[in-house]
């Protein structure tokens, strides 16, 4: 569907039109329809309950990756989309630590320089086969490929071998303490498991098209830019879903979600707090999930290509981030709900940091002072401004990020700082990425953009700074910060990691090409005919739609 929220806006009037026609044919007593003003009502429980899945469960999102199928080649933003009801990962989580998954015990061998994983016994592919340790180590080692979306594995594992059906081990380039955590669900989740003989049979391009996996619920279609259908998978090792079938919908537009939620078009939607404030008003449930780390990038500030462009030049890039007023959006755009700044894509609980040091430190540092700022650009030539582009679009959990995006262009602009808000879908974005020297179109630009809550201190570093990383920030301006990023992520000792991410740290904020904003918490919204026991966190709406029921 080429406009999909146009087919959406019409679908709601033709929903709108059809609700009032059955009010004003139907007697009061026997409404459904919930009104605008009034708590909305559940609709009564059967006296019988299903033995099986039945009904389906609608899902609308502000943002559906790069709708990807392929674990390898997605990025977080299908992990918690398109892939997240139908594959499993090796870890789970239990609040922010590791839980088993698909792997149920797991331990490093005494050296140190490997894993031994025990794979869950009697869990099925989609297809009826059972999973074994093949399937693991294939999985594993087709996120090792230079293909792969994301390099961490790649950095880290030095081969897989299935010792039996249920037992394998991965061997690592020297001691990987962090290991197990790159294969659950927080970033870079690579962890779902595809079934061997399946995917070499089909090859990438089909399996795509005809994607299985262990998850609770199965592929049924796919039209790109609209929707995807699935539906549930009755032989699941886990929870059953309650939902015959789900479909996720792909809504940019946030009134028109919210909009379509009031109506029952759809069940759940992910939502900012300014729309989710007024739906509680309305009666609906508001689950939050997790919190996210919305924040600015600014792309090619290292790279040759830019040496004559404002961006290169470091006391730019510091004046930008001076003249955001983070408290003003903590308190307008965010409701007083969101985290103080904290530094480049960390949350505030993140390990092997001195937190405390780091909160009044990032007190500080992105502190509001538009005079300062004016002070530093016209110290690096630039006291009458200058022109740079900011592209905007919504991401999973963060809807809110067009919004933040013409609010910071504001605070520009008060400095002198023309911003030209640039529109775009996230899918396309991504695909400009990774890329060293970085695509023409956004050297020297700017972007909004969110991280999620990561405990794994080095993996948000590794992502956005790190020089064969997906986003390279600093491109390979910084090798030093490559050696940190690498020492720590390997290094056993916790006072020695420890050291080795403050001088990390330390670094990426000298960088001044991520700026961080707030830690925000995601929200969503649900209709009256469902319930959601939302784990805390919960990573993203889409990885527990097994857990959605029938309300009562």
């Amino acid at each position: 569907m080429k406009n999909p929220q146009a087919f959406w806006l019409k679908l709601l009037v033709v929903l709108t039109l059809l609700s009032a026609l059955a009010a004003a044919c139907a007697p009061k007593a026997g409404s459904t329809t919930p009104s605008r003003t009034t708590t909305p009502q559940a609709t009564a429980a059967p006296t019988a309950q299903p033995a099986g899945p039945s009904g389906e469960l609608k899902v609308a999102l502000s943002a559906m990756g790069t709708e990807s199928f392929y674990p390898p080649a997605g990025g977080l933003s299908d992990v918690t989309t398109t892939l997240a009801p139908m594959f499993d990962w090796l870890f789970t989580l239990k609040g922010l630590d590791l839980a088993p998954g698909l792997i149920e015990k797991w331990e490093v061998a005494p050296d140190g320089l490997s894993w031994i994983y025990n794979v869950r016994r009697g869990v099925k592919f989609h297809d009826g086969k059972e999973l074994t340790g093949a399937d693991v180590k294939y999985s594993l080692e087709q996120y090792v490929v230079p293909a792969a979306a994301s390099p961490f594995l790649r950095g880290m594992i030095d081969r897989v071998q299935a010792t039996d059906n249920y037992t394998v081990r991965v061997f690592t380039k020297g001691t990987q303490p962090y290991l197990p955590h790159t294969s659950t669900l927080y970033d870079p989740s690579q962890g779902a498991v595809m079934p061997k003989d399946y995917a070499e049979q089909q090859g990438r391009a089909n399996f795509e098209l005809r994607p299985i996996g262990t998850g609770p619920f199965k592929f049924a279609k796919h039209t790109r830019g609209d929707a995807v259908q699935y539906e549930a998978f009755d032989q699941y090792w886990g929870q059953v879903p309650a939902f015959k079938s789900l479909t996720l919908i792909l809504m940019p537009e946030e009134s028109t979600r919210v909009a379509s939620l009031k109506t029952g078009a759809v069940d759940i939607i992910d939502v900012g707090l300014d729309a989710s404030n007024e739906l509680e008003k309305g009666g609906f449930r508001t689950p939050t999930l997790d919190v996210a780390l919305p924040h600015i990038r600014v792309y090619g500030a290292y790279d040759a290509q830019a040496s004559r462009l404002p961006i290169a030049d470091a006391r730019v890039r510091q004046a930008l981030s001076l003249a955001i007023n983070r408290d003003e959006i903590r308190s307008t755009v965010f409701f007083g709900k969101a985290d103080p700044v904290f530094v480049p894509g960390l949350p505030l609980g993140a390990a092997d940091v001195d937190l405390n040091y780091w909160r009044d430190f990032s007190a500080k540092a992105y502190r509001y002072d538009p005079t300062a700022a004016r002070d530093l650009l016209k110290q690096a030539g630039y006291a009458d401004g200058f022109s740079i582009k900011m592209y905007a679009f919504a991401m999973g959990g963060a809807p809110y990020l067009p919004q933040l995006a013409q609010i910071v262009a504001g605070y520009w602009g008060a400095i002198g700082v023309k911003t030209e808000l640039t529109p775009i879908e996230f899918s396309t974005f991504r695909t400009w990425f990774p890329s060293l020297p970085p695509k023409a179109q956004v050297l020297g630009q700017a972007s909004v953009f969110r991280d999620t809550d990561n405990p794994v201190t080095p993996k948000p570093l590794r992502s956005a700074f790190y020089s064969t990383g997906t986003w390279a920030l600093n491109g390979k301006a910084t090798p030093e910060l490559d050696k940190l990023i690498d020492s720590a992520t390997s290094e056993p000792d916790p006072a020695k990691r420890k050291e080795m991410l403050t001088n990390a740290v330390q670094m990426a904020v000298d960088s001044w090409t991520y700026l961080p904003v707030a830690g925000a918490p995601a929200v969503s919204a649900l209709g009256p005919k469902v319930s959601i026991d939302f784990p805390k966190p919960a990573i993203a709406i889409a990885l527990y739609l097994n857990r959605a029921k029938h309300a009562k």
